[in-house]
């Protein structure tokens, strides 16, 4: 099964006591859906309909929708379960963090600025463009603080339902130990 043999993967090709950085969704803000589904209008997860009451620690299978990106299929990974897997095979884990924890510590670094502009991962609010999304308070942050900077125009920012899509994500980042 291919979570049980990642880790082992990693070992073998990780050649130094170097970092390991894994992303996967957040079990907890999956789980905490309808049982069968949750999702905004950029995302959705659902499961299958014939999926158990009690579903697997392994292959609990979902189908992922991501706007305009990707639709496939994906798997939870059980969090405690795979820190044992890690450490069965020499890894272990430094932090787990949500991405919007690791997204706002990135922030701070200019590096990550740039990278953030290169790959075009915010837009600019408001658009120069197109005219504002349709749905009610998606960007009503980014209004909040156009108000409270004077002088300022327009910001680089997420809707609303792209920062929910972002905050289903965990990070990890594993240490090959020698």
């Amino acid at each position: 099964m291919l979570v049980k043999s990642w880790p082992v993967e990693i070992f073998h090709r990780c050649t130094s006591t170097g970092d390991i950085y894994k992303n996967c969704p957040d079990w907890s803000r999956v789980k905490a859906g309808d049982g069968m589904k949750c999702g905004n209008e950029v995302y959705r997860i659902s499961f299958p309909a014939d999926r158990p009451e009690k579903p697997p620690l392994f292959g609990d299978c979902y189908n992922f929708f991501l706007e305009g990106v990707v639709d496939c299929p994906e798997f939870l990974v059980h969090p405690p379960t795979l820190q044992k897997l890690a450490k069965k095979w020499g890894l272990e884990m430094v932090w787990c963090r949500n991405f919007s924890t690791v997204f706002q510590d990135a922030l701070r670094e200019q590096d990550s600025q740039r990278l953030l502009s290169v790959m075009q991962a915010l837009e600019q609010y408001p658009s120069r463009d197109e005219p504002a999304t349709a749905s009610e308070g998606e960007y009503s942050h980014a209004e909040d603080h156009l108000k409270a900077k004077e002088g300022v125009d327009a910001i680089r920012t997420l809707s609303k339902s792209e920062w929910e899509a972002l905050c289903i994500y965990q990070a990890w980042v594993f240490k090959k130990v020698t």
